[in-house]
């Protein structure tokens, strides 16, 4: 887990990795992120949320 940082005290949003292998050949994995995008005075602050899923074939030599 990895925190990010904004000008302020406050954190400004965090990035996660899973990964899985569920065979000895393949392997998934996945990032995400949560964002602040904008710190208001009023009212809830807008968010961005992102997940990128991928696989991958280990190949052995």
């Amino acid at each position: 887990m990895a925190l990010f940082w904004d000008s302020d005290i406050r954190p400004g949003g965090m990035g996660l990795k899973f990964d899985y292998n569920f065979n000895p050949d393949y392997k998934i994995f996945a990032y995400g992120e949560l964002c602040v995008l904008d710190d208001l005075k009023s009212g809830s602050d807008p968010l961005m949320f992102i997940i990128h899923p991928d696989f991958m074939e280990i190949l052995k030599m």
